[in-house]
This record gives structure tokens, C-alpha cells and sequence, in this order.
């Protein structure tokens, strides 16, 4: 229902759109919130460019708001999920992970120049150890993470299709039980329609993000942070210390217990539940600041 509050959703590394379908298959969360997500450049459906120029931080805000502007919404909450890569959702405003694609998109969104950013975000919803920028993930992430990477972003196709259905299992504690093999086959058969360039190009563009102004950004709106208690990519002790630090006044952590990376997915129903309560405070203006 385009009249609820939007939502624009934003995929991590690898992924695309489809790890929202428990979201849009879900009643309440229709009921309560008009849903967007779509496949970040260089994933899924999206163009596939083998350039430099196009994995700046403009361009992946340019996508943003033009993906807003298709569906009619303006100032929408975003949500940007945060699988290690560093892309993201703040360049009108702003979101990174190593690149958390979902996570970076938001930091690219929040600290771009286009134009139609002066919409704005009206808050921002991070899930799974969120990737803000690189820098500030480094606080965090995970041993097992900083060795998988390197194989993720090797460029020979052979490393790649080994090491995606293991970070695909890493990211819930209980894979065996959280997705049935159809769905892990999509899952990693869309991030094999990613030719191997696309990924390093994405990789190499994130390194050179210089955001200086993403936290400021972020603190002039409500955040929520909804991190798995067993996640394998990040040190959700550390990570919870990093952002209650550094945005104490506007932001609200929950902890759900007995999942990993991927709450939404694993314990979907507990996280809209956080979710559509954090937005229907936002629409309020009753979140604290």
C-alpha cells in the first residue's frame, strides 16, 4: 500500500533482492510498511558495467532515488543489511560494509550530492553487523570473515563458486534448518551471474570511499540496529560498543537471540515485529534523539 510509511531495502554482498522474500510474503509487514527493494548495480537483474565510474558513491544514490522516484516515495526509511562488502545507501544521506552493500548503499545515499537527496531519509534500519563504512566495520568484524573475503573477491570463477555456499551457511547459525536447498541454490546461483570483475570493481571502488560526513548525517535521524546474537561476520559485543558510542542519542539496538547474520530471515516475524514498531515511532516523531 503506497499510503504506509516506505521502506526501501538494500542486499549485502553477493545477494540480491530475493533475501527480502520472507518480507514481502509477510501480511503484517504489508499491512504496515509499502516494501521496495531492488539489486544493487552490478547484482541480480541490475546492470553489470565493468567500469570504475560506475561503482562511485553517486552513482549507487543516483540508483537510490531513482528507484524511489519510480515507486513515488520520498522521504523513506531505509534498511540496508549488511553482508561483508562495502556499497551502499548514504550517499544522499549514507550505508557501507566491507562493503555491506546494503550498508554502504545507506552511507553513499546520506553523504552524495544528487539532487533529489533533499527528499531525505526519514531514518535508518541496519540488520546484521552493520557496515556504515569500512573503517568503521574494522571495529568489529570477524576473523572468520577477514578469512573468507579474499576468496570471495579472488578473481578466479573456481574460488568463488567453492567459497560462496560456505558464507551463504555462515550467515545463519542453523543453515540445515534456515533455507531449504532451492533457496540456497538461487541464492548462489544470482551471485554467479556476477562476472568475477564486477565484484573486484565493487571491492576496489569501496576502498577509496572518503565519507567524512556519515555520522553527522546519521545523527540527525532515528536509527535502529537489529543484530543476531550468534552472527560469524561481526563481534556483536564490539559491534554494539561501536555504534552505542558513537550514536548514543538517536539510536536503538536489539538482540535476537539464536540466529546469525541473517535475523530477518531466520527469525523474520521477531524482526518485523522490531521493525514496524521502530517505524510506526518514526512516523510519530516519538524515537528518541
Amino acid at each position: 500500500d503506497p499510503q504506509n510509511p516506505a521502506l526501501v531495502c538494500t542486499h549485502g554482498f553477493g545477494m540480491t533482492s530475493f533475501i527480502f522474500s520472507k518480507q514481502f510474503a509477510s501480511s503484517r509487514m504489508l499491512d504496515s510498511v509499502f516494501l521496495v527493494a531492488y539489486d544493487l548495480r552490478g547484482n541480480g537483474r541490475s546492470g553489470k558495467p565493468e567500469t570504475e565510474e560506475a561503482y562511485t558513491k553517486e552513482r549507487y544514490a543516483e540508483d537510490f532515488w531513482a528507484v524511489c522516484e519510480a515507486f513515488k516515495v520520498t522521504n523513506p526509511i531505509a534498511l540496508g543489511w549488511c553482508v561483508p562488502f562495502v556499497l551502499s545507501c548514504t550517499t544522499a544521506l549514507t550505508l557501507i560494509n566491507c562493503r555491506s552493500l546494503g550498508g554502504l548503499t545507506i552511507a553513499d545515499v546520506l553523504t552524495s550530492s544528487t539532487p533529489t537527496a533533499s527528499h531525505g531519509l526519514k531514518g535508518v534500519v541496519y540488520i546484521g553487523g552493520p557496515v556504515p563504512t569500512r573503517a568503521f566495520h574494522m571495529q568489529y568484524a570477524s576473523t572468520w570473515l577477514a578469512e573468507t573475503l579474499p576468496h570471495l573477491l579472488s578473481d578466479s570463477a573456481d574460488m568463488f563458486t567453492r567459497t560462496f555456499p560456505k558464507f551463504v551457511e555462515g550467515c545463519m547459525l542453523d543453515p540445515q534448518k534456515s533455507v531449504t536447498y532451492e533457496e540456497k541454490a538461487r541464492m548462489i546461483g544470482e551471485a554467479t551471474m556476477s562476472p568475477n570483475v564486477t565484484r573486484i570493481l565493487i571491492e576496489k571502488c569501496s576502498r577509496s570511499r572518503d565519507m567524512p560526513t556519515w555520522e553527522d548525517e546519521l545523527r540527525k535521524m532515528p536509527m535502529l540496529v537489529v543484530q543476531g546474537r550468534e552472527d560469524l561476520l561481526v563481534d556483536g559485543e564490539k559491534c554494539r560498543k561501536a555504534f552505542t558510542d558513537t550514536f548514543k542519542d538517536n539510536l536503538q539496538w536489539v538482540w535476537v537471540e539464536k540466529v546469525g547474520h541473517t535475523p530477518f530471515w531466520e527469525h523474520p516475524e521477531e524482526v518485523e515485529g522490531h521493525i514496524i514498531a521502530f517505524v510506526g515511532k518514526v512516523v510519530k516523531g516519538t524515537t528518541s534523539k
